[in-house]
């Protein structure tokens, strides 16, 4: 499994980089001389040299690139160097819903920074807000566990309806295993709860035949009355809309 989505994240990243327009010439450069041809250490040092230089598209792929554990030394991610680069491609470019979800993910298994479970929150619910499956299924999940946050059955609706608005999207997303997503030992680094809520979210994803956004809700609105649900799901459409997915302010 890992195998396969470092595969499909590897063909998701040559595809995007191929319709991006405003890819600079030196880092497509790289792409060709390097990656490309799979000489991905050479790749990794190119980029980090332009991302140096505020290249946004090498930035990106040196968050990547460390992330996979591609081009490094010891062929094994860095997660301390794919945090720092990612945290930098946001600040500099805003990044979008898979450099949110990673960032999540890292804080949420303790990979490159200290583990904490109210950031990791926070960003699966900038995520979610821009569209993204996993995230937006996690950030359900988390509500409604309590996992980072007090638990909340309304909001876990709200984002378990957000995530029935984009299942059929599912087949895009290469976060949807998070359990193979770092390493097989998650539970020696990351601690129980992490696990344990990892093995949760794959439990999810894989009942009622693939519809596991429909099975979520049918799990908790017996827990919600009618005017909660018509809530929720009003908050779900405007969150689409605007991606203001919390509660008004």
């Amino acid at each position: 499994m890992k195998i396969q989505i470092k595969t499909l994240l590897t063909v998701t990243l040559a595809v995007i980089l191929s319709a991006c327009v405003g890819v600079s010439q030196e880092s497509l450069n790289i792409y060709k001389s390097y990656y490309k041809n799979g000489n991905y250490e050479m790749a990794l040092q190119q980029y980090e040299i332009l991302a140096e230089k505020g290249d946004e598209n090498a930035m990106g792929w040196t968050a990547d690139l460390y992330y996979l554990g591609q081009g490094t030394k010891t062929k094994k991610p860095d997660y301390k160097k794919a945090f720092y680069w990612t945290q930098k491609y946001i600040e500099q470019y805003g990044g979008g819903s898979r450099k949110f979800s990673r960032m999540a993910q890292m804080y949420e298994y303790g990979a490159g920074t200290q583990q904490d479970m109210k950031k990791a929150l926070y960003w699966y619910e900038r995520s979610g807000a821009k569209g993204l499956f996993s995230s937006q299924m996690k950030s359900g999940l988390m509500y409604e566990q309590g996992v980072g946050t007090n638990i909340d059955y309304l909001m876990a609706y709200v984002w378990y309806r957000m995530a029935y608005f984009h299942e059929g999207n599912r087949m895009y997303d290469d976060t949807l295993q998070d359990t193979d997503m770092i390493d097989d030992n998650i539970r020696a680094f990351a601690g129980v709860g992490a696990y344990n809520l990892a093995i949760a979210y794959a439990g999810l994803y894989k009942n009622n035949n693939g519809k596991s956004s429909v099975y979520a809700m049918d799990r908790i609105d017996e827990k919600l009355t009618e005017a909660q649900i018509k809530k929720a799901d009003k908050m779900a459409s405007r969150c689409v809309w605007t991606e203001q997915c919390g509660y008004d302010k």
